[in-house]
């Protein structure tokens, strides 16, 4: 045989031998996204519970009366509106702002990592008492931060953070940009009034929906009463959480308050009922204990939750 040929047939032989390769690999790709989508298909639902509105228009006229600034209520499970008002509209988050100051320290740090307490004891605003030079681990300060609402906490956190404080703050702003909180910026981690931290109560809703994804803050925020301690045992904090709802309401589950005197009395919270969750954001009130309790019974008079059937392929 020519050598010409052989070398032709040797290069068809390692094209074709390439070109098996690229097709099995096309198969092998395209076995994998079909048992994906089997996957996610068998994932879906075949019923789902949606809110219904059962009152009447003039019924709305009842929360006229609220003094907040701003409100919205949706069904977590579909992300339903029930209620808004003002809900796009800027405001103060006040100590609402520590539900991302949470979520960022659960990336950052394993929840046993101890950090040392340092400037942080001299936090403006609610403290819990630290001493210079404490240590105490990143759970514990997370309990600080959602039940105390401890100042000191949100900076212990942010400033031993990989890049510091600045960087603590930008991931801030970069996970509201992943959660799709659109008109949300923070400048603190603990809430202190800034005029260019603002938040929507639409955005707070998001935001604590987010914050219960995660077992652990979920736990914390829901918790009446709590004692921690520092790494040696010997320090303690005894803490009560300040969401006077917890006692007043069952079912309860969060989340969290916020008091500045910009930002008035600030409310985000959850409240379960036959394993389904309605969020609840106050902002700007006067009185938002008693206000978030008539909206609540707002809401549990006029919705009634009702079975869809999903249409199956």
């Amino acid at each position: 045989m020519k050598p010409a040929i052989l070398v032709s047939l040797c290069i068809l032989a390692i094209g074709f031998a390439a070109l098996t390769k690229v097709i099995s690999g096309d198969l092998q790709e395209k076995q994998t996204q079909v048992t994906q989508l089997d996957t996610l298909l068998a994932a879906v639902p075949t019923s789902v519970d949606v809110p219904v509105f059962i009152g009447k228009p003039r019924d709305i006229q009842e929360l006229s009366t609220l003094s907040a600034s701003a409100v919205h209520v949706e069904d977590r499970e579909t992300g339903t509106e029930l209620y808004s008002f003002n809900d796009t509209k800027l405001r103060y988050p006040a100590s609402t702002a520590k539900m991302m100051t949470a979520i960022v320290a659960r990336k950052v740090y394993t929840v046993d990592t101890p950090l040392t307490i340092r400037e942080e004891v001299f936090a403006d605003g609610s403290n819990i008492g630290f001493e210079v030079g404490e240590r105490i681990t990143v759970r514990n300060l997370l309990a600080v931060l959602l039940i105390h609402s401890g100042n000191d906490a949100a900076f212990v956190l942010a400033n031993n953070a990989p890049g510091g404080y600045d960087r603590f703050i930008e991931l801030m702003n970069l996970e509201a940009k992943q959660l799709g909180l659109q008109n949300t910026n923070f400048e603190n981690s603990s809430g202190l009034d800034d005029p260019d931290q603002q938040t929507t109560a639409a955005d707070l809703a998001r935001l604590g929906s987010a914050l219960l994804e995660d077992e652990l803050l979920a736990d914390l925020v829901k918790t009446k009463y709590m004692t921690v301690s520092d790494t040696t045992g010997f320090i303690q904090h005894p803490m009560v959480n300040r969401n006077l709802l917890l006692d007043e309401i069952p079912g309860t589950v969060g989340i969290k308050t916020g008091t500045t005197e910009s930002a008035g009395e600030n409310l985000v919270t959850a409240i379960e009922r036959q394993n389904r969750q309605t969020l609840y954001v106050v902002l700007g009130s006067s009185q938002r204990y008693p206000e978030m309790t008539q909206l609540i019974s707002w809401i549990e008079r006029n919705y009634a939750w009702q079975t869809l059937e999903v249409p199956q392929q």
